[in-house]
């Protein structure tokens, strides 16, 4: 039942039980003390018991989208699609809606902004489509993609890294080391 609902229902016991002639503000009083301490206690467990940081998720579903792009240009895959990539990054696209408007707000205090992540992630994603088309991948590619894993673990080095992945995936080099 949702606090609406309790406290119409509160107002109703109180009103009959005025007309049994007993005290209304002697039922009413610790009811709604109870609802307003229940809903501290939900808004508490809520906030403290198990909090998970949106940028942890963001950083969680670009790692997914890395991890996936990994596994379609590796050499040795029997078939390369781009199929989990393309989901992958439209998760990451999923959240970009409110870390862009965080941004907005932010951008002049917080130097590191997820929503950077997601823009460069997604600026990425035609390239490394293309790429897993033609069945090409070049040894540059590989090691930014790998770099670009390894950079998930310190926020700091995360956009570095994606921006690296995007010049080696529009500039793949002179195709040495292609597969």
């Amino acid at each position: 039942m949702c606090a609406d609902g309790a406290l119409f229902v509160t107002l109703g016991l109180a009103l009959l039980q005025g007309f049994a002639g007993s005290s209304v503000p002697d039922i009413l009083w610790p009811r709604l003390e109870e609802i307003v301490l229940g809903a501290i206690i939900g808004v508490a467990s809520a906030w403290f018991v198990f909090p998970v940081r949106s940028t942890s998720v963001v950083r969680r579903r670009i790692a997914d989208a890395l991890s996936s792009l990994s596994h379609a240009l590796d050499p040795a895959a029997s078939t390369r699609k781009p199929d989990d990539f393309v989901a992958a990054v439209a998760a990451v696209k999923q959240r970009a809606p409110a870390f862009r408007a965080s941004r907005l707000v932010t951008r002049y205090f917080r130097a590191i902004q997820p929503a950077d992540w997601m823009d460069m992630l997604v600026a990425c994603a035609d390239p490394a489509i293309t790429l897993i088309e033609k069945g090409e991948t070049s040894s540059s590619v590989r090691r930014a993609v790998g770099a670009a894993r390894k950079a998930m673990r310190e926020p700091g080095e995360i956009l570095r890294a994606l921006q690296e992945l995007r010049r080696s995936l529009v500039k793949p080099g002179s195709g040495e080391g292609l597969a």
